[in-house]
């Protein structure tokens, strides 16, 4: 038999009848030994092990049903009085106050024993079951001692990290449990057998809400009060390709500084405004250099003096960004501002009414930037999936840093306004960025700039017009790299356009960028439609439905510096622009050169 498979004595029988009958039974102790036995019944008549040589302490207990009982015990073999081969291990228990007799033993027989040796050490642990059957718990009684013969460590020197093994209390071996850190999971398996240690992703596509009230929000564990704390929500998962998150936010006026956007995937988050208000216009008329009158279909216009709106297919003189400067009560009519950077302002063609059906558009999510101090409003280090109808606007009262500052992937930018005054409306320093839809920049030094290969402007389906409007702007479109593109990349799209008007510089290219643009581009009453400087070149109009207008211009194209621009009207643009230095004059404006051709 083996060492783990115990039998009754006479004396373990008698005991176990007795407490049966209600009488107490002890069991005191696990007892081992080198004793040699070759049979069971060797161990019948006695009442100790054969040659005992070490007592061992009983450190737990467990009953396993059935009149069944688990007892465990354990030692070091340093603690041994001398080496010894363990050959017998048996079970010490005792009646109310009478002595200790031997209640089961088992032995090797003629298997090898294991020896015990101090000079090896080593842990040598027992799980023995006994057999109380029908002895009622309260006649039971397990002596559980103290031990310090066991402990436990953790493997490595502390530098390397954490262990799980926290200490030991008397005969309790004490571990630390594993909390989930941002971005981790931690989950026992069902059977309770192991525990996976994973990267926490998220499963589905999610939604989350600000503020906390806002209408579509489904329960208050994805409401949140401010955008920032939306997007911090979402740092607990890593985003996969195929899943989604968006942050929904409702109309009204956010007031903050910088918005760190850092979750690694934010490719995968969309941030979605509220819808815009549209309004019918019926006709555009002068005011003055500074101001202009718009006539609506109906007095319940609802609009506010100070709120910022937009003109998005009116005459070009007339499209982009601006605020109301007057709403009279009862009135089918407001005033709003027109923006303007350089010299151009309040010359032709202020003098002629727009009297064709257009629409005046206001997004009711707006994001006001309290802080001139700060360098960024929305700050997107690892890019965006998308934004949308979202106005971001300065409200600190002087000229602030940037209203989008996005690098990493990119990301696209649908149905969004900026109004300064910014530094740069938007700021690029990664991959692809796209503006969609009506997207308008407005008073910002540079309105869309940056080192990035590619400005894009996409339309969101067939014959839908994808619109770009920089207006009031020091330099409308102004790259820092090489390879940037302006409206459409690719023939075809005629209804993808970029409006640029009020622009000290519509396009302006400096330090050896290069930029081709595409699609349709307007440009008109700027100081200069499109500038080449320091050895830059600008090639515009070339390909199927790429073409580019310019109007009331002082410059039409302007190159300096080694600049070079390349004009290519086809049956569309200007076809003798105002130029400097004049079209084909090889070395003017220090060797700088200006081709037009049809």
């Amino acid at each position: 038999m083996s060492l783990a498979q115990q039998v009754f004595t006479d004396a373990g029988k008698s005991m176990l009848t007795r407490a049966q009958a209600s009488e107490t039974l002890t069991i005191s102790k696990i007892v081992v030994g080198d004793g040699t036995a070759t049979q069971d019944s060797d161990y019948y008549g006695r009442t100790t092990l054969v040659n005992k040589r070490m007592d061992v302490v009983i450190s737990s207990k467990t009953d396993l049903g059935g009149g069944v009982l688990l007892v465990e015990g354990s030692f070091l073999s340093s603690a041994a009085p001398a080496a010894f081969a363990l050959r017998e291990i048996g079970i010490q228990a005792h009646i109310g106050a009478e002595a200790d007799r031997l209640y089961s033993a088992s032995n090797v027989y003629t298997d090898p024993p294991d020896t015990i040796d101090p000079a090896s050490p080593a842990v040598q642990a027992f799980k023995i079951k006994l057999v109380v059957d029908r002895v009622p718990a309260t006649q039971l009684v397990i002596q559980i001692g103290p031990t310090d013969n066991i402990t436990g460590e953790n493997v490595g020197l502390a530098a390397t990290g954490p262990g799980w093994f926290k200490e030991a209390v008397a005969n309790v071996m004490r571990f630390k449990r594993v909390a989930a850190g941002t971005g981790i999971d931690v989950v026992e398996d069902a059977s309770g057998d192991f525990i996976t240690i994973s990267e926490k992703t998220l499963a589905v596509d999610l939604d989350v809400y600000v503020p906390a009230n806002h209408p579509n929000c489904p329960n208050p564990n994805v409401g949140f009060a401010t955008i920032q704390l939306a997007h911090d929500y979402l740092l607990q998962w890593r985003i996969p390709a195929a899943r989604t998150a968006r942050i929904n936010i409702w109309s009204g006026t956010f007031t903050q500084a910088t918005i760190n956007f850092t979750h690694p995937d934010c490719k995968q988050i969309q941030v979605i405004g509220w819808a815009r208000d549209s309004h019918n216009v019926t006709r555009i008329d002068p005011i003055n250099a500074t101001s202009k009158k718009i006539t609506f279909d109906t007095t319940a216009h609802g609009l506010l003096v100070g709120q910022t709106v937009y003109l998005p297919d009116c005459a070009i003189y007339y499209i982009g960004g601006c605020k109301v400067l007057t709403a009279p009560a009862a009135s089918n009519y407001i005033t709003v501002s027109i923006p303007y950077r350089g010299n151009r302002g309040g010359t032709n063609p202020y003098g002629t009414a727009d009297v064709a059906a257009r629409q005046l558009r206001r997004y009711t999510t707006i994001v006001a930037f309290n802080d001139a101090t700060k360098q960024i409003c929305w700050n997107l280090p690892n890019g965006i999936g998308s934004i949308s109808n979202v106005l971001v606007l300065n409200s600190a009262g002087s000229l602030g840093g940037y209203g989008f500052s996005i690098a990493g992937a990119g990301g696209v930018f649908t149905d969004c306004q900026v109004m300064g005054p910014f530094r740069r409306g938007i700021s690029g320093g990664g991959l692809i960025v796209e503006t969609s839809g009506e997207t308008v920049i407005t008073d910002c030094d540079f309105g869309i700039t940056g080192f990035c290969p590619w400005w894009l402007s996409v339309s969101p389906a067939a014959g839908v017009k994808a619109n770009t409007m920089l207006n009031g702007c020091g330099d409308g479109f102004s790259p820092g790299s090489a390879g940037a593109a302006i409206a459409a990349l690719i023939a075809g799209m005629p209804d993808v356009i970029c409006y640029i008007s009020h622009c000290q510089n519509g396009i302006y290219c400096s330090g050896g960028a290069q930029i081709a643009p595409g699609g349709t581009i307007l440009i008109d009453t700027c100081d200069t439609a499109i500038a080449a400087l320091k050895g830059s070149a600008i090639v515009v109009g070339t390909g199927n439905n790429q073409s580019v207008y310019m109007y009331n211009n002082t410059f039409d194209l302007y190159a300096q510096g080694m600049g070079y621009i390349e004009l290519h009207y086809a049956n569309n643009g200007p076809q003798n622009p105002i130029a400097s230095p004049p079209q084909g004059d090889p070395g003017g404006n220090q060797n700088s050169y200006i081709y037009v051709s049809a």
